[in-house]
């Protein structure tokens, strides 16, 4: 039986916040930010690193995901 979005608890999201997502997770378990920032072809660092600090406001509910998904 397939389930809806909202009927499995999910909230729909748009292709390109999973490239960020996927960015704050790998820099958050050590990943290199250079490797990083190559990884999504920006030509500065700084510019990956200042996106996933505007995305560490929201640390709390990546956290939450994090030990779901643990669960």
């Amino acid at each position: 039986m397939l389930l809806s979005l909202p009927d499995a608890g999910m909230k729909r999201i748009r292709f390109h916040d999973l490239r960020h997502t996927h960015t704050t997770i790998m820099l958050e378990i050590g990943e290199n930010s250079k490797v990083e920032s190559e990884r999504l072809g920006h030509s500065k660092v700084s510019i990956t690193l200042d996106k996933v600090m505007l995305l560490r406001i929201y640390r709390t509910p990546l956290q939450k995901t994090f030990q779901k998904l643990q669960e």
